[in-house]
């Protein structure tokens, strides 16, 4: 079976591997066993969690009472392969009710108007990261084209943004040989992750 890997901060699972960053790895093999496991229990959020953290392993259901895993799963593996599984089924059929889950009940203590600064910083740094992995996904790959092709020709770029866009700096097109390019795009690297 394959192994698949996802995202940290969408949970998506990644096109090109784990080649540009870290990546959450999931086998195939544990996303089967859990959705079979699922089935088996009725679709109980509490015995799939607990499924999960024990190394997708029950004692009390036959099937699943044998240790499945040589190590125990990752804290984000846990949580990712919760995330894939609860996006699969959606809400079960059995739990759900239209009169009831349209209610809407009022919170017996209020919440603060404002969000805490230690949830909004939570909140934000999936995107600080993003753009991080990004900006040294794009100097990596920079620095060995670099380094694989001599004398080429060489626009460099200002910024992370202007490379998404596609706009490039205003200096004219000149030759630059291999180490040159290489040490300018190391020497880049810092400033970009710093504006990011």
């Amino acid at each position: 079976m394959s192994v698949n890997y996802y995202n940290y901060d969408d949970m998506k699972k990644s096109i090109m591997g784990s080649m540009f960053g870290k990546r959450v790895a999931i086998r195939e093999e544990w996303v089967k066993r859990t959705r079979r496991y699922v089935v088996s229990e009725g679709m109980s959020l509490k015995n799939m969690a607990n499924f999960i953290k024990n190394g997708l392993f029950d004692r009390r259901v036959d099937g699943f009472n044998q240790k499945a895993l040589d190590e125990p799963l990752s804290q984000a593996q846990q949580w990712v392969l919760a995330h894939i599984i609860l996006s699969e089924f959606g809400v079960p059929d059995w739990i759900r009710d239209a009169d009831v889950d349209e209610n809407v009940p009022e919170m017996a203590i209020a919440e603060p108007e404002e969000e805490d600064e230690a949830v909004l910083s939570a909140l934000t740094k999936p995107a600080a990261s993003a753009a991080s992995t990004v900006a040294s996904a794009t100097t990596s790959v920079a620095s060995a084209t670099a380094g694989a092709v001599v004398g080429t020709v060489s626009r460099p770029v200002q910024s992370l943004s202007d490379l998404v866009r596609g706009k490039s700096t205003e200096a004219p097109v000149e030759e630059a040989p291999v180490e040159e390019a290489a040490d300018e795009a190391e020497d880049e690297a810092p400033a970009e992750e710093d504006k990011a």
